[in-house]
């Protein structure tokens, strides 16, 4: 008898297939011979007798490591009999809740569950309610839902907080001497009128031999976030913030995303840059030549915060805050882009997708 071993993947019509070294289609599992193996499980297959012109088949014998034991579904009632039904597609099999639970659930509302027993396929799953979201439907509860099912969440843990409550959100003069002070040259943010953070900006200076400098600015948000920290942990388990319709789930506490690390107007703050001078002369002939260029730390302080609609419209009505600064960045930008395809950039073209929530989605 031949075994192997891989990770299982549950198709849309509920049957199984074990990823394998030497297996290039996948070794593919009946619903019948899963045996209580999920979407995602680290399996050992047995391997059945090959039948000439048909994919490899075989049978889960055993799960080498469960990847998902918590579910979000909906509470459903049979024969006095409670039950949660998925909302993960791979699931398979509807997850009973114990009579000392049933209590906390009515059918019709959205509850997230742990598995807590299943010794046998000819059975169901065994689960304990760990929060009940509300009922199906509603907006709040079904965002919930999708959150907790993708393994997110949109809380720190307890630890984590108390440690990002410590972090000083003064800009000390002490730190501010070891950085180049940007904070008397015209800064400015430019987002999406409906961006959650502004981790970003443009600086603009006209030298005195007329040359350009612009500097591109970031967030340092290495300065507060340190290795070793729980901070520091819990990001790079997030590894990215998550937007969805309607709320963001930050990688990092509201006091890191929101205050420290965002670069609000009229706030001094600490900054990555990359600072470059264009010379007059080549802009006047449509043309970019940079001559000189700097990276280090700063910090800067924002005069303004644009969405890009505001930017455009004072760039199309030629007036407005800022109209001469946003202006010779549009060239400048420009005469990049050309430069950019005249070596050979490829442009992506893709549509971009925005959702207006009326007040019965908020």
């Amino acid at each position: 008898m031949h075994y192997v071993e891989g990770t299982l993947r549950i198709g849309g019509k509920g049957i199984g297939y074990v990823e394998a070294e030497g297996f290039e289609d996948g070794i593919e599992i009946s619903p019948a011979d899963l045996n209580m193996a999920l979407h995602r499980d680290r399996v050992r297959a047995l391997l059945l007798p090959k039948v000439e012109g048909r994919r490899q088949s075989g049978e889960v014998v055993e799960i080498l490591f469960r990847y998902k034991f918590k579910f979000v579904g909906t509470i459903k009632q049979e024969d006095g009999v409670y039950f949660l039904a998925p909302d993960d597609p791979k699931m398979y099999a509807n997850i009973i809740i114990p009579p000392n639970e049933a209590e906390r659930v009515q059918p019709n509302e959205k509850v997230y569950v742990h598995i807590i027993k299943w010794s046998d396929p000819k059975t169901n799953p065994l689960g304990s309610v760990l929060s009940v979201l509300g009922k199906k439907g509603d907006n709040d509860v079904e965002m919930r839902a999708i959150i907790l099912e993708k393994g997110l969440s949109s809380d720190f843990p307890k630890e984590v907080e108390e440690e990002a409550e410590l972090i000083d959100r003064h800009v000390n003069e002490e730190e501010i001497a070891k950085r180049r002070d940007m904070r008397k040259v015209t800064t400015f943010t430019i987002d999406p009128v409906d961006a959650k953070d502004f981790d970003d900006a443009l600086s603009y200076q006209e030298l005195q031999n007329g040359d350009i400098e612009v500097g591109i600015h970031i967030a340092d948000v290495s300065h507060y976030v340190r290795p070793g920290t729980k901070i520091d942990a819990e990001a790079a388990e997030r590894a990215t913030s998550i937007y969805l319709v309607d709320r963001t789930i930050p990688m990092l506490p509201e006091v890191l995303s929101n205050d420290v690390c965002s670069l609000n107007p009229n706030q001094d703050k600490l900054t990555f840059s990359a600072i470059f001078v264009f010379s007059k002369e080549a802009l006047r002939n449509n043309k970019i030549e940079i001559v000189d260029e700097w990276f280090g730390r700063t910090v800067i302080h924002s005069d303004k915060r644009f969405s890009y609609e505001e930017a455009q419209e004072i760039l199309d009505k030629k007036e407005g805050s800022y109209y001469a600064e946003l202006k010779q960045l549009d060239v400048i930008a420009k005469l990049l882009q050309k430069e950019r395809f005249e070596k050979g950039a490829i442009a992506f073209e893709k549509d971009e997708v925005r959702f207006e929530l009326d007040e019965f989605a908020r």
